[in-house]
């Protein structure tokens, strides 16, 4: 799956939106389970490939964003360990998304709060 963000003003304004990127194949999901964030799915075949997230610049959604891509650029092997997570849970629930996403969950929180430690 590739990630994209997209910082906006004001998420209002993804309704703007909407129509010229569902007629470019992407699916609207809204926030599904997270708030701060509107999210678009585009699918290759019967798989989920493209997920485009729209944030608020001052949203925690989009701070925690990068607080993890910074702590990840520090701590390479920590992605690495990421990545090995997500490749099996990816295996593990190929088709049941909410469970994928759960299986990241605390590892996610955990690095928050190291980053925002390495910050203060």
């Amino acid at each position: 799956i590739i990630d994209m963000f997209a910082v906006v003003s004001n998420l209002e304004d993804t309704k703007l939106l909407r129509q010229e990127l569902e007629s470019l194949g992407y699916v609207y999901r809204g926030e599904e389970g997270v708030s701060e964030r509107i999210l678009f799915t585009k699918e290759i075949g019967e798989k989920q490939t493209y997920h485009l997230q729209f944030v608020e610049k001052t949203s925690n959604e989009w701070k925690n964003h990068l607080l993890l891509k910074n702590y990840y650029l520090r701590h390479p092997d920590v992605a690495e360990l990421y990545a090995l997570l997500k490749q099996k849970l990816a295996e593990q629930f190929s088709d049941d998304r909410q469970a994928y996403s759960n299986g990241k969950y605390d590892f996610i929180q955990s690095i928050i709060a190291k980053a925002k430690q390495e910050e203060m």
